[in-house]
């Protein structure tokens, strides 16, 4: 048997090392273009939800048909909270936005207007079924059923 050189050792680390970091970056890639938070379906959470209490409280399907409607109405009520919630924090961000600019210029104004529109903007992109980026900023954004933006007339 022939004893590698040291130039062949050299080699095979360094092969090793490169198949090592495309292996790792074609990884990393692929694990990073994955979403980071799956959205979900709220029909398909009601009916999984709905039927694990079936199954597991053995409800009958007239005790199903009852828990549908619950169910249904109870989540147009957190839906309702969710709405309420993210046009108060609009309110707040608007009265946030006009206490800064009463200290300015109009030349600052402007400036600062254009900055937040901006804001606005990336914040659409990174959630747009929380907010809208309307003309006064998120204010009164809500989220309809089909889970799209809209903002208050």
């Amino acid at each position: 048997m022939i004893a590698p050189t040291r130039r062949t050792i050299i080699l095979y680390l360094a092969g090793t090392f490169v198949l090592g970091a495309v292996a790792g970056g074609a990884l990393g890639y692929q694990w990073g273009r994955q979403p980071v938070f799956k959205s979900f379906d709220r029909d398909e959470m009601r009916s999984r939800f709905c039927n694990r209490l079936v199954s597991d409280l053995g409800l009958s399907p007239a005790q199903r048909d009852q828990l549908d409607p619950i169910l249904r109405q109870n989540m147009e009520e957190f839906e309702a909270v969710h709405r309420d919630h993210y046009s108060q924090i609009g309110a707040t961000i608007k009265r946030h936005r006009e206490r800064i600019a009463s200290i300015m210029s109009p030349e600052q104004k402007a400036k600062y207007e254009a900055m937040e529109k901006e804001r606005d903007q990336e914040r659409e992109q990174r959630m747009p079924k929380r907010w809208s980026s309307s003309k006064n900023g998120p204010e009164g954004a809500k989220t309809n059923q089909t889970g799209s933006s809209t903002t208050k007339p």
